[in-house]
């Protein structure tokens, strides 16, 4: 049995020997991991995960606003999207590429929504930039008053979300809550402006409308707009109870 005076020598003995190089070195690497993991959870607080990093082939920078707003009035023109120089009458396929480059658009600018949401919830305002170059764009583009409402909602839709949300309003499963609810509403807006494209011309279903209902969509994708649907779907189902309840009063005053 070692008496307290031994068991105190060794421990001066102990921290009296040199560290080895090795565990020196694994406790400085160590002390720099910690570090980074808590400068990590700092800068990203509860951020989750809603999937892979999106290739770089789909990454919109302001560069495509531009050229969108370039396609619509090369098509407004009656010019090939791509080429001002050549004449290229307004068809299904020009239409379908602007509607398809717009919603790429769209979707991204959702994402990146969408990951601030749910990692902020507490942010007194989520804003929407407008790039530079779409205002210069749409400040250049003259013509009839229509054309300037067209190109207006192209660069309307060409810009990231905008939406205003009150601090320290919705807790972490509320902001899910109305994620579902974006996610539900704008894929019924999609479907529907999907099956316009598919299998209307552009006769029927001229670009303006192709436009205006991606407004819609894109309108689908903000906060505001969720609470609205769960409101309104909240009513329905309200009035169906209601009607229910008048329906058994009415039986029982039968009877």
């Amino acid at each position: 049995m070692y008496s307290a005076r031994d068991v105190e020598t060794k421990l001066v003995e102990r921290q009296a020997i040199p560290m080895r190089p090795t565990f020196r070195i694994l406790r400085t690497l160590s002390a720099k991991l910690l570090a980074l993991i808590c400068a990590m959870l700092i800068t990203l607080g509860c951020a989750t995960v809603r999937g892979p990093r999106v290739p770089r082939v789909f990454k919109i920078d302001k560069t495509k606003d531009t050229e969108v707003l370039d396609e619509v009035k090369n098509y407004r023109d009656g010019k090939c999207l791509n080429d001002k120089t050549r004449d290229c009458p307004p068809g299904r396929k020009e239409r379908d590429t602007i509607v398809y480059d717009l919603k790429m658009i769209i979707d991204r600018n959702y994402e990146d929504y969408a990951h601030a949401f749910e990692r902020l919830q507490n942010t007194a305002i989520f804003l929407g930039e407008t790039s530079g170059a779409s205002l210069t764009a749409v400040a250049t583009l003259v013509g009839a008053t229509q054309t300037k409402d067209i190109l207006t909602t192209a660069s309307t839709l060409a810009q990231s979300t905008s939406v205003s949300a009150q601090k320290n309003y919705y807790q972490k499963q509320t902001s899910y809550a109305i994620l579902n609810v974006m996610d539900s509403d704008r894929a019924n807006k999609w479907s529907k402006i999907y099956d316009n494209l598919a299998t209307l011309d552009v006769d029927k279903y001229p670009l303006s409308a192709a436009l205006s209902d991606l407004v819609d969509y894109r309108r689908a994708g903000t906060a505001f707009q969720a609470l609205t649907s769960i409101q309104q779907a909240a009513g329905a189902v309200k009035e169906t109870a209601g009607a229910a309840v008048e329906k058994t009063n009415d039986k029982l005053k039968a009877k």
